[in-house]
C-alpha cells in the first residue's frame, strides 16, 4: 500500500488505540486502522532546523481506564 506524502521507509509506526494509527516521523496520522492517511501535521525539527530521523516503533504508553493514549516517547537522531 502506498502512504501519500511518505519518503523512505515508513518508520516509527505507532497503534494509538481505537483504530487511531501514527506515522510519528512523517507527521501522518489515521483513524481507520491505516486504510487511508487523511491527516498530516509538520513533524518538530531539530534546533539546526534539520529533520529529526528514528528507527523503530516508539514506546506508547495507554490510560488502561479509556484506552487512550496519553503519552509517546523514542529516541531520535538528526540529520543535517
Amino acid at each position: 500500500m502506498e502512504i501519500p506524502d511518505a519518503y523512505g521507509r515508513p518508520t516509527m509506526t505507532a497503534y494509538l488505540g481505537k483504530g487511531n494509527v501514527a506515522l510519528l516521523a512523517l507527521g501522518l496520522f489515521s483513524k481507520d486502522y491505516g486504510r487511508t492517511w487523511p491527516e498530516k501535521v509538520v513533524p518538530q525539527t531539530a534546533g539546526n532546523g534539520g529533520l529529526f530521523l528514528a528507527e523503530g516503533n516508539p514506546l506508547v504508553d495507554v490510560d488502561d481506564d479509556r484506552g487512550l493514549t496519553v503519552r509517546i516517547a523514542h529516541a531520535s537522531f538528526r540529520r543535517g
